[in-house]
């Protein structure tokens, strides 16, 4: 039902498409937070890969999807913005949304890796650009109520550069210091997330007026704004706690996990040093060859059992056992042998 005129209007109603500035501000706010949080949540992520797989796919995929439906609610709060009635959501919006998060979660998986191939970037590049064209398109056409309208190639010609430096900002921002442990984003990555969600409002409006309609939309009222503005502010608050609590839970979580790590590993220190202490004990007083005690531990076992004797009036007898001609066994079968004989004896 989307009918698209192959004539232009000369004067298009520029009122229709102006969006308020609560809900430009709104969502750049909202552009800015998840962005700023990729770094430090990817840092906390990988933490967990070195743990168990499955939780890092987990994490990923749940990081991922917050933060496609965070691209995702700027554009709608974008939509929002505009002084006419919002359409209903409908299946393009929602394919939108999964298309999003899907694209994120690439995103992700690239910026994990120790280094991404060109090919790769350049391949999510133009997937971005064409996830957040989709996205604008679906979250833009509706506007139009399904009335005759055409299209400013200019506008889009535009917007669609602006859209493919939001993809190439956010390759700098997943690699810069990917080498380094980051948990609060410094400030060159903060100016590319602000650049990027910019960007990302200014090619929607780009995109937004290059529609011409050729009909005359109602505005809303002032109730009716309002009530547009409660609705805004329900969707940006839900998603801000989201996300963090989503960056202080993985936060929490690898945190655990680190001291339940220290922890195994001070226990495996306390028993290598237990049988070290063992080792170190039987070789102070045994003979290494036939286990028997040496010339130490004999004295002291000597001694204390010369002193209950003597306690206790009683006598003490020693056996004293040699072997005849054991040096010939030596100079004959070899020094191995003579070494089994005396462990076999003993």
């Amino acid at each position: 039902n989307w009918h698209f005129a192959s004539f232009s209007n000369p004067t298009p109603d520029v009122l229709t498409w102006q969006i308020s500035p609560f809900f430009v501000i709104l969502s750049l706010v909202l552009a800015m937070i998840p962005l700023c949080a990729i770094m430090p949540i990817r840092e906390q992520i990988r933490k967990l890969n070195q743990q168990r797989q499955a939780i890092y796919l987990g994490g990923q995929i749940v990081v991922s999807c917050v933060l496609g439906c965070s691209i995702w609610a700027i554009h709608l709060l974008l939509m929002l913005g505009v002084q006419i009635s919002t359409p209903p959501v409908n299946l393009t919006m929602i394919f939108s949304l999964f298309l999003s998060c899907a694209n994120y979660f690439l995103f992700l998986r690239m910026s994990s890796k120790a280094e991404a191939t060109k090919k790769e970037k350049y391949s999510w590049a133009l997937l971005n650009t064409a996830t957040i064209c989709t996205i604008q398109a679906t979250l833009i056409i509706p506007l139009t109520h399904q009335n005759h309208f055409s299209l400013s190639a200019f506008s889009l010609f535009i917007s669609l550069i602006l859209i493919t430096l939001t993809g190439i900002m956010m390759l700098s921002i997943g690699d810069h210091d990917k080498d380094e442990k980051i948990i609060i984003i410094d400030i060159k990555s903060a100016l590319l997330c602000l650049f990027t969600a910019i960007c990302l409002v200014i090619s929607y409006r780009l995109n937004l007026g290059s529609v011409n309609l050729f009909h005359h939309i109602v505005l809303l009222t002032e109730q009716q704004n309002s009530e547009k503005i409660i609705f805004a502010l329900m969707i940006s608050i839900t998603l801000l706690f989201i996300i963090f609590f989503l960056f202080f839970s993985i936060f929490a979580y690898t945190k655990i996990l680190e001291q339940a790590n220290d922890l195994e590993e001070n226990k495996n220190l306390m028993d290598k040093l237990n049988d070290d202490h063992s080792s170190l004990e039987k070789l102070a007083h045994y003979d290494t060859l036939t286990g028997l005690y040496n010339r130490r531990a004999f004295m002291e076992a000597f001694t204390a059992r010369l002193n209950e004797s003597r306690q206790a009036a009683n006598k003490l007898a020693i056996m004293f056992i040699d072997l005849d001609n054991f040096k010939t066994i030596n100079d004959t079968l070899g020094h191995s042998a003579g070494d089994e004989l005396l462990r076999i004896i003993s």
